[in-house]
């Protein structure tokens, strides 16, 4: 009789137990089911906006025609690619990096609910770098990191400097290719000249070899200007205008073949029709000149102070 009793107990609360965990289960996957439909079908996760910062010569068109690739269709036929935690950043900045080469880093970052963030640091383009295998654009780390044409119809760097190594040197994109000593040298002269005098100068620089550290420069009077890096652009700068003023009539200009500022203190100049001989008879030396200059002024002043204590 206990047997049949305790049969009679158990067999309800099986049922019951039985029932719960049905219930559980299919809670629970009516859950997961949900969440999955608004994590992966609903639109509560579509990326509708897509913000992109940091551009200047690269459009915010192209970069957003890059990334739309990543972020359109479907996956597995079923799933939409613009689904904010289905889009790939690490693709989306590999994709940026290899079609722009001027874009030197990219971070893009997801902003709940609807967001992209793309930030964009670009390169600095400072000098068209002319070698032994084409024309590069430096960065301000003088980086070669593309290839360019100067002489194509769609050429829009015509500001920088165009810098030619006579010497040949061979070129590889991601190759630092100047000094950042010499890079700013370059990058120096065209500033200080148009700051500093009054010759305008032609974009073409030429450098005989880049272990020379020369530059060499032409104006728009047709006549060159010689610069070493070894000696101080300011200096050099002032000893041209000295030589300018005092030395060269502008009159004589347009016969200039070139003036050499190469050598510390001493300046040469030669017209087109002089000899080796009246180069070097006709060198100038700014910084004598200016010791002269000012010793005479001292002189001077000391004779007015001597003429003034005899009065007294």
């Amino acid at each position: 009789m206990i047997y049949k009793r305790n049969k009679h107990f158990i067999a309800p609360r099986n049922r019951h137990r039985g029932l719960a965990r049905f219930f559980f289960w299919f809670t629970l996957v009516v859950f997961l089911g949900a969440i999955i439909y608004v994590l992966f079908f609903s639109s509560f996760l579509t990326i509708t906006n897509l913000k992109i910062s940091g551009e200047k010569d690269v459009s915010e068109q192209t970069i957003s025609d890059c990334i739309q690739p990543t972020i359109s269709g479907k996956i597995w036929a079923a799933v939409n690619k613009d689904n904010l935690l289905l889009a790939k950043k690490t693709i989306m900045q590999k994709n940026i990096l290899e079609k722009f080469r001027q874009v030197r880093s990219v971070e893009v970052r997801k902003k709940f609910p609807h967001e992209l963030d793309v930030q964009i640091v670009e390169r600095v383009p400072t000098i068209i770098f002319q070698g032994a295998n084409g024309n590069f654009i430096l960065d301000e780390n003088a980086v070669a990191y593309d290839t360019v044409d100067p002489a194509a119809s769609d050429f829009h760097w015509t500001d920088l400097p165009r810098l030619t190594d006579a010497d040949g040197k061979n070129v590889t994109l991601g190759d630092t290719v100047l000094s950042g000593d010499y890079a700013a040298y370059v990058l120096g002269i065209s500033v200080k000249m148009k700051s500093d005098t009054e010759i305008e100068m032609e974009k073409d620089f030429q450098t005989p070899s880049l272990i020379s550290e020369d530059v060499r420069v032409k104006t728009k009077e047709g006549w060159g200007i010689y610069f070493n890096e070894n000696i101080k652009l300011d200096k050099e700068i002032e000893m041209l205008n000295v030589v300018l003023n005092r030395q060269i009539d502008k009159m004589q200009r347009p016969d200039l073949d070139y003036i050499d500022l190469r050598i510390d203190n001493k300046v040469y100049y030669k017209f087109r029709d002089g000899t080796p001989e009246e180069t070097a008879r006709l060198a100038a030396t700014a910084a004598e000149q200016a010791v002269q200059d000012a010793t005479a002024i001292s002189t001077n002043a000391s004779s007015d102070n001597t003429d003034k204590k005899k009065k007294k």
